[in-house]
């Protein structure tokens, strides 16, 4: 139970982090990643969100509640009455488990976005792509040539 519960938390907290990289700001950039991305290149692969299977609906959650609230000084993690309230008009039941990791998600959000804005950051998650005829035809070379040397010995 701890073990999975560790491992949601992490997966979701990688989904979180590129959610709060896409939403911030490039250094000078006057709109999000997301936006520049969107216009730049649709198809981008850094538009890719992690993949959370069975725990889509927590991000549904998250996204519906808001992944945090506006303040003077930024922005800031939801509080357990913002969620409280939320829970009461949106007429839901959650476990306590679920509640604490949505607390958990936004100040993840809330640190990231932080980190990240207005500041020349990586993307944090990133979808390899490669070439697969390539990647073969260099592993079946390299296996021709080891096996070139084996037989010379």
């Amino acid at each position: 139970s701890r073990k999975f519960l560790q491992g949601v938390n992490e997966e979701l907290d990688l989904w979180v982090t590129h959610y709060a990289w896409l939403h911030s700001k490039y250094p000078k950039d006057k709109v999000t990643r997301l936006q520049k991305i969107m216009n730049q290149n649709p198809e981008s692969p850094l538009l890719e969100m992690p993949d959370v299977p069975n725990l889509t609906y927590i991000i549904e959650y998250l996204l519906e509640l808001g992944t945090s609230l506006a303040s003077g000084f930024g922005v800031t993690p939801i509080t357990w009455t913002e969620l409280r309230s939320w829970l009461e008009l949106s007429e839901l039941q959650l476990d306590s488990w679920e509640s604490n990791l949505l607390i958990s998600l936004s100040r993840s959000f809330c640190a990231n976005y932080t980190k990240f804005d207005e500041k020349d950051f990586p993307t944090p998650y990133v979808i390899e792509e490669f070439d697969r005829k390539a990647a073969s035809a260099s592993i079946g070379g390299s296996l021709r040539l080891l096996a070139k040397r084996m037989n010379k010995k």
